[in-house]
């Protein structure tokens, strides 16, 4: 079954690298900051359903992203998440199971995928932040990658996808519980900070 998934997989990538790179004019900046190993949490703004694929198609690695337990009803989607590592999260809740998931990826010493935003153009829209990357990043000590996209994957439109080098979050750790909100919104806000500087180079 691993080498079905293999040889699947190896088709799909090539087949929706080609669409990509064929819809849009898309240009990649910074990929030299993305580690060639080790775990780490790669956190990116998310403006269009194609955020997704194209940085599992252009990011060095393999990133195996967390996404909300909705659309796991769609049967493609099981298909998808058995090649590519998708796993469900529950936004409404403190999905336990999900953080176990997180916090595995990156002790295998591999990239965890995680839209801040919760949804699509979530700053725009001017939803709250989810904190949820920040809170495993600083429990686990990964650093975070932050990635801008420019551009909104309109057909033959530029798109632009930035690569940060890691951030170190260590200086949000404490002990202090009176003060660990504080900094949980604190490096929340540094992470998404970086991401916005991104989207305008």
């Amino acid at each position: 079954m691993k080498v079905v998934y293999a040889i699947l997989k190896t088709i799909i990538n090539t087949v929706l690298r080609l669409v990509i790179i064929l819809l849009f004019r898309i240009k990649i900046v910074g990929k030299e900051n993305v580690p060639k190993e080790g775990g780490y949490i790669l956190c990116s703004n998310h403006v269009s359903n194609w955020d997704p694929l194209a940085l599992i198609m252009f990011t060095p690695r393999k990133v195996c992203f967390m996404t909300k337990k909705e659309i796991f009803k769609f049967k493609i989607v099981y298909f998808f998440a058995n090649i590519y590592g998708y796993f469900p999260v529950d936004r409404g809740a403190r999905d336990i199971q999900a953080i176990k998931t997180s916090m595995e990826i990156i002790k295998n010493g591999d990239i965890l995928g995680i839209f801040p935003e919760g949804t699509r153009n979530g700053m725009a829209k001017k939803i709250k932040i989810h904190t949820g990357a920040t809170r495993i990043a600083l429990k686990t000590g990964a650093k975070v990658i932050p990635v801008g996209i420019s551009g909104d994957f309109k057909p033959f439109k530029k798109v632009t996808i930035t690569y940060g080098k890691p951030l170190d979050l260590s200086e949000f750790v404490t002990e202090d519980k009176a003060q660990e909100k504080q900094n949980l919104e604190n490096a929340t806000n540094y992470i998404m900070d970086n991401i916005i500087s991104l989207t305008k180079k």
